[in-house]
């Protein structure tokens, strides 16, 4: 995404994490998107990510918690009885049988 200084007569792209408003002007990218250098606009931070504050890069949510939606602006802890082993996750996994997990943001079930 390039935007056009008038006074020089040139192009420059906008920063990282930001992109170009309808006038023509650099703005940061609202909470749950992100632009990489290079990309054509800001894009929603994928599932199993999020991004809480405007102008940064999307993280995975932690072991134990979830974002079901791309552009989310936080995590979710799993409920009692699942679980998310992994970092990433866009849904929790149920407890297998004869396990089970007696809190919430469980990263594993317990025997």
């Amino acid at each position: 995404m390039s935007r056009r200084a008038d006074d020089d007569d040139v192009c420059y792209e906008c920063g990282q994490h930001t992109g170009l408003s309808f006038s023509g002007e650099c703005t940061v990218c609202s909470p749950g998107y992100e632009r990489a250098l290079g990309a054509a606009e800001c894009t929603a931070c994928a599932l199993g990510g999020f991004q809480a504050e405007r102008g940064r890069e999307c993280s995975r949510c932690e072991a134990g918690s979830y974002s079901p939606v791309a552009g989310s602006i936080r995590c979710f802890d799993c409920p009692l009885g699942a679980h998310s082993p992994t970092p990433g996750a866009s849904e929790c996994l149920a407890c297998p049988k004869g396990t089970f997990a007696d809190s919430t943001g469980a990263s594993a079930c317990l025997p």
